[in-house]
C-alpha cells in the first residue's frame, strides 16, 4: 500500500518538475505585436537582467515615456549582443528602458550593461546610445543620434513634474528637449 502511494508520489513529482519551464512562458500582447519569453533561456540571460518595474507615479496626468505608453518594436545591444525583435517603453523621466517580461510584469534592463537600443514610432527608427558617467561634455544617459558625422547631432529627452496640486489640480509631466553637437 505504501509502494503505491510513493510511486503515485514520484510520478507526480517527476510530472511537476518538467511542467514548470512551461509556467515561465506567457503571450504578452502589446500594439498587435504577440511576445513570447521564456525567463530560463540562457541565450536571454543577458537581456532580462536587471529589475521589477513599478510605476511610481500613477497619480500623475500624461506618461513618462518617450513617444508612447505602449511597448514599441524595438532591438537593443547589451556588452556588444544585439537583441533584436523585443518591445520596448523608454521611461525618459528616470532614463530607463522597460521591456516586457513573464508572466505579466515589466523589468528595467540594467543601465549599466546596455550599449545601445533603437525604437520604432511611426515608421520612423530612433537610435539611442548610452553615454556613461563622468563625460564633462554630457550628463550620463540615453542620446539619441539623429546624425553621425562630423560633428555629430544628439538630443535627449527627459521629462519633469509640473506641480499643480496647490492649484487643486492633478500633477503632470511635461518633455524636455536637449540638442547637444560633438565635435571631432
Amino acid at each position: 500500500m505504501i509502494r503505491k502511494y510513493y510511486l503515485a508520489f514520484i510520478i507526480n513529482y517527476f510530472l511537476i518538475i518538467y511542467t514548470i519551464p512551461g509556467i515561465c512562458q506567457s503571450n504578452i500582447k502589446s500594439n498587435g505585436y504577440d511576445l513570447i519569453r521564456q525567463d530560463t533561456i540562457d541565450e536571454n540571460q543577458m537581456l532580462y537582467n536587471g529589475r521589477n518595474w513599478h510605476n511610481l507615479f500613477p497619480l500623475i496626468k500624461e506618461n513618462q515615456f518617450l513617444f508612447s505608453k505602449d511597448f514599441l518594436p524595438a532591438s537593443v545591444t547589451i556588452r556588444g549582443r544585439i537583441f533584436r525583435d523585443i518591445m520596448l517603453k523608454y521611461d525618459i523621466f528616470t532614463d530607463e528602458i522597460i521591456t516586457p517580461f513573464a508572466p505579466a510584469g515589466m523589468l528595467q534592463l540594467n543601465k549599466l550593461m546596455v550599449d545601445s537600443f533603437s525604437l520604432v514610432f511611426q515608421n520612423k527608427y530612433y537610435h539611442f546610445i548610452r553615454i556613461p558617467d563622468g563625460n564633462p561634455a554630457f550628463p550620463g544617459g540615453y542620446y539619441n543620434m539623429v546624425y553621425k558625422g562630423n560633428p555629430t547631432l544628439y538630443a535627449r529627452y527627459s521629462k519633469k513634474i509640473e506641480k499643480l496640486a496647490d492649484k487643486d489640480e492633478f500633477d503632470k509631466f511635461y518633455q524636455i528637449n536637449r540638442i547637444y553637437l560633438e565635435q571631432k
